[in-house]
């Protein structure tokens, strides 16, 4: 945290507004690129060192997922600002929170089974959300050098989403749970086919990264390694991890099954995602400035970084209360997994109606963040991004 503190306010340095670097090599590596790491070590924690699977998914639910949906709030619900120049997007957005009930109250009226397919295309749009966040930081990287060449970024943005959707592919139609998922019948042994031709695709996209960094007139060692490092993680979860699933030997289903894949896939962007709106936050709210832009409680939690973390992982209380209430969560010692369980409202499973608000954070969660990292429209905070100079 205090590289953290002290690295966030010269994000307006000419010096660093030169580098490659987004804020300087050493927060980047730690910050952005560090999550990254955190992935490789619940790998070897939960397949080498023996570590209880149910434990490393509380951990990361509770010490990272959790806190990087607050850090969204820092920079929206907790900004006077905000309220005043996306009072409706603060607004709409929170009919997220009542599509999985209304999917219930459907399913309990009609005797249909809309809920499952809610759950599974969240799950989808939660994956497609995480990559979609890796091309922003691609984005951005970009946007560091003044790379402004269009074929640059449809190279740079086809090949992430290739290189990550493939070994995504060959997962979910090779995996033995994965197909049941899908209503597919078991195989006897993996489509080594179907197998390869995605690891060539895969292979094809890193490549393609590599030249697009040499066609490059302003080129970014930064952004090459950091797509490198972000499809490679798609690459060793889906073609390696995924194959020890399910992790967790007590494993009760589907949402029990893919723990594992869950930790990894999504701790680098959680760590990535908290360091950046503290970057966003010190710049925005850090100045001693007077008026709309320094009201609410946004400055003050974004006062000090562990100030910032303390406000984020305290979140984390609601979040453990609406994963345990969902009661499909694993149990760890005191951290109980289910709440609830059995309780029902006007014949529906209040375990479900959890789930749904729990999905309904997340979907809040991914509309809003569409909303609010829009470089190109928003030169404020290309300001705070250090991708523009300060205004005189």
């Amino acid at each position: 945290m205090a590289v953290l503190a002290a690295e966030a306010p010269r994000l307006e340095d000419a010096a660093t507004r030169r580098s490659p670097w987004l804020v300087s090599a050493s927060f980047d590596l730690l910050w952005f690129f560090g999550g990254g790491a955190l992935s490789l070590l619940a790998i070897a924690l939960a397949l080498y060192a023996g570590v209880p699977m149910a434990l490393l998914f509380w951990v990361w639910l509770l010490g990272f997922d959790g806190p990087h949906m607050m850090a969204a709030f820092t920079r929206t619900y907790a900004d006077r600002q905000a309220w005043r120049t996306r009072r409706g997007l603060l607004l709409v957005t929170l009919l997220a929170f009542l599509v999985g009930p209304v999917c219930l109250v459907v399913d309990r009226a009609l005797g249909t089974d809309t809920f499952t397919g809610f759950l599974g295309l969240a799950t989808l749009y939660g994956l497609y959300h995480v990559i979609r966040q890796h091309y922003g930081f691609i984005a951005l990287y970009s946007a560091k050098v003044g790379q402004r060449d269009p074929l640059t970024y449809r190279i740079d943005r086809y090949a992430l989403y290739v290189g990550a959707w493939l070994p995504y592919l060959a997962f979910v139609f090779t995996h033995p749970k994965a197909r049941v998922l899908l209503g597919l019948d078991p195989l006897a042994r993996p489509s080594s086919a179907l197998l390869w031709a995605t690891v060539v695709g895969f292979v094809a996209a890193l490549l393609a990264f590599v030249f697009n960094f040499f066609r490059s007139a302003k080129r970014s060692a930064p952004k090459l390694a950091y797509c490198l490092c972000s499809v490679g993680l798609y690459g060793l979860a889906y073609y390696w991890v995924a194959g020890f699933e399910p992790v967790f030997g007590a494993s009760q289903g589907a949402d029990q099954d893919f723990l594992l894949l869950s930790v990894v896939l999504t701790i680098f962007h959680n760590v990535q995602y908290v360091a950046l709106v503290y970057v966003h936050n010190r710049s925005r709210y850090g100045a001693a400035r007077k008026g709309p832009a320094a009201a609410g409680l946004a400055p003050w939690i974004s006062k000090s970084a562990p100030r910032y973390i303390a406000v984020c992982l305290g979140f984390s209380a609601l979040y453990w209360l609406l994963a345990a209430s969902s009661a499909i969560y694993p149990s760890f010692g005191a951290i109980e997994g289910a709440l609830l369980r059995g309780s029902r409202v006007g014949g529906i499973s209040v375990n479900q109606l959890a789930l749904g608000v729990w999905w309904g954070l997340a979907l809040h969660h991914y509309w809003l963040d569409q909303r609010i990292w829009r470089i190109k429209e928003d030169p404020e905070l290309r300001l705070h991004l250090g991708l523009e100079a300060p205004r005189p």
